[in-house]
């Protein structure tokens, strides 16, 4: 706080010296010290001010200290607000009982010893700095949270506008190039044939991208549902689907087992899908090739899984670009892609409170680590 928003502070007793002397101990940059003398006005100060701490006299004419605390509680403002009574002559067991039944945090006797009560006040003079700080981070945190959730509407609805309004143009392309092709090819010379076959090639691009686009934000919106799972059971089942699109290829697959974690099965999945998808994508070119799934135990005691293969790899210079969208280290030329995947992994590993990162060498293959919480 600040010399525009001090911190308040009330001082309640029935002799004005002692308002006086109190004050003039208490008075200092950022504090704005109150004064009442008697029970009633302290009370008016409270309904209209809060205080980060209140100093109480306990024998007061009327109403006294104790009364006084017990009205003080009664506000809900005012519920927590810290009081310290002081008193000249209550040196008695029941008598302190008492005031700490109506909310007394400490006691002072008179004479005060002005040092003791600086210290003392600072304490809940900080507290109600750190307080008063830590309400406008949550309102900020709110208005974050209303913003976000605004985003997330307006990321919806572009969802349903990339679905929608940009699949079925590209659909409509593709198909009448087909068409085109398949009805006109013999009319058309060569290089008409080429340009059919780049238009037939984009327009199946431009589909996967929006596929892979669609499923990036799907990733990031979805609800979690974290549940004990085996990786090492999606990693087979990952492992036939890959056999099944290229039954051809000599690959080894090392899946250990059980592999046991604990999260959302459908977003793992995907997260296995994409990892094993590269390392079978990336060590296409090898005669017979290896892929390994595994985990280890970190230096935490915390347990690492990992996705290997013994492909191309890649320079890890090049390795902050692994997980941005649309960055790839291979041309698509070389190998075929949206540069989407690993950006798509990196999301849900983070929505689980992990990290990842990889390893590599060219022509010595890749290692990529993932953790859980």
């Amino acid at each position: 706080m600040t010399q525009e928003n001090p911190v308040n502070i009330l001082v309640v007793d029935d002799e004005p010296t002692g308002l006086v002397a109190l004050e003039a101990v208490l008075i200092g940059p950022g504090r704005n010290v109150v004064k009442a003398r008697s029970g009633r006005e302290a009370l008016r100060h409270v309904l209209s001010t809060d205080f980060a701490v209140i100093l109480l006299d306990v024998q007061m004419p009327g109403m006294d200290g104790f009364e006084t605390a017990a009205l003080i509680r009664e506000r809900e403002r005012s519920r927590a607000t810290p009081i310290i009574f002081l008193t000249a002559t209550m040196r008695n067991e029941a008598a302190a009982f008492k005031g700490y039944e109506v909310g007394a945090v400490d006691y002072l006797f008179k004479p005060v010893v002005p040092e003791i009560l600086r210290c003392k006040v600072e304490v809940f003079v900080e507290l109600a700095r750190k307080t008063a700080q830590l309400r406008v981070l949550n309102e900020q945190l709110e208005d974050q949270a209303t913003q976000l959730s605004a985003a997330n509407g307006e990321l919806e609805a572009f969802s349903h506008s990339v679905s929608h309004d940009l699949q079925a143009p590209i659909r409509q392309i593709g198909g009448f190039a087909q068409a085109l092709s398949r009805e006109c090819e013999q009319m058309l010379p060569e290089i008409g044939r080429d340009y059919l076959q780049r238009i037939d090639a984009a327009t199946k691009r431009m589909t996967e991208l929006v596929h892979d686009l669609l499923g990036l934000a799907r990733v990031a919106r979805a609800e979690i549902r974290r549940i004990p799972l085996d990786l090492s059971d999606i990693s087979r089942s990952v492992a036939a689907e890959l056999r099944k699109s290229a039954p051809r290829r000599e690959v080894e697959f090392l899946v250990a087992s059980p592999l046991m974690a604990h999260g959302d099965p459908g977003l793992l999945r995907i997260a296995i899908e994409n990892l094993m998808g590269n390392a079978w994508k990336y060590s296409g070119r090898n005669a017979t090739a290896t892929i390994e799934v595994g985990s280890m135990i970190g230096d935490d005691g915390a347990e690492i899984y990992y996705v290997r293969d013994d492909g191309v790899g890649f320079d890890m210079a090049y390795a902050d670009k692994l997980f941005a969208p649309f960055q790839r280290l291979h041309s698509s030329s070389e190998f075929e892609g949206t540069g989407i995947g690993l950006a798509t992994v990196q999301r849900i590993v983070h929505r689980h409170g992990g990290r990842i990162w990889a390893e590599s060498a060219p022509q010595k293959g890749a290692t990529f680590y993932f953790t859980l919480r």
